[in-house]
Order: structure tokens, then C-alpha cells, then sequence
């Protein structure tokens, strides 16, 4: 019975530890999230009103017929697994004073969890850009 328990102990341990593994902290969210924001490239779009929003979200079950409809140049494309968890760090500012046609006038940045690699930038004026910065060198999912 002591065996049993030892080793219960051991397996929910190790469980707990893999679980923090993948836990991404805010700040460190906000850290990968600025390297892209400040890059010259997205200089019109570095409007910083407040802190960096972090919003913690999962992919979807797709059906394969849905699935078979996401384009190859889709920054979700390959994901084909529900939960897969990722992170937008959202970049705040006022939107009376920055007309945009979009719900945001500086940008978002998504970030996979488990590779911390930043995979799409949603920039102010609406465009959604696919792109690939950073990561930890593990698989995005």
C-alpha cells in the first residue's frame, strides 16, 4: 500500500510539474508579444494606451469537411486537434481618437502556448498577417 501511494504521489507530482511546464507566464506573454510589436515594420501601428491585454484561448473540434476549407496560407492551418492553446496579446487605444474599421488601432499578437512562438499579427486597419517569431523550439502544438 506504501508502494502504491509513493508512486501515486510520484505520477500526480510529475503531472502537476508538466502542467506548469506549459503555463506561459503574462509577463513573459508580454515580453514575446513586444519583440514583434517593436519591430520598425509595425511602426504605425505602436500606439500603446494602457497595459497589453492577455486573453487566453483554445482551437476548436472541426469537423474534416471544415477542416479541408482552411486555406494552407491560414496562420491555424495544421492544427488540427481541439484545445490546441494559444495566447493574443492585445494592444489597447483609444478608438475616438484613432478611427480604424476595426474593433482595435494598435495591433494583436498570437502566440501557441506550448511553442511560445508568435504565429499571427492583427494589425489595426484589419489586415491579419501570418507570420513566425521567436519560439522555444518545441512543436507549436
Amino acid at each position: 500500500i506504501m508502494e502504491r501511494k509513493v508512486f501515486l504521489f510520484i505520477v500526480l507530482a510529475f503531472g502537476l510539474f508538466v502542467g506548469k511546464a506549459q503555463t506561459v507566464s503574462k509577463e513573459r506573454l508580454i515580453e514575446i508579444a513586444d519583440s514583434v510589436y517593436n519591430l520598425p515594420r509595425f511602426a504605425d501601428y505602436q500606439i500603446k494606451n494602457g497595459e497589453p491585454v492577455v486573453i487566453e484561448k483554445e482551437t476548436i473540434y472541426l469537423t474534416p469537411e471544415e477542416l479541408a476549407k482552411i486555406p494552407k496560407s491560414d496562420p491555424f492551418y495544421g492544427c488540427t486537434e481541439p484545445g490546441c492553446k494559444y495566447y493574443i496579446v492585445r494592444y489597447p487605444c483609444d478608438i475616438e481618437v484613432y478611427n480604424t474599421l476595426a474593433d482595435l488601432c494598435a495591433m494583436r499578437v498570437y502566440i501557441w502556448a506550448k511553442s511560445q512562438r508568435v504565429f499571427k499579427v492583427a494589425l489595426g486597419n484589419g489586415i491579419h498577417l501570418k507570420v513566425s517569431y521567436g519560439g522555444n523550439g518545441e512543436a507549436d502544438f
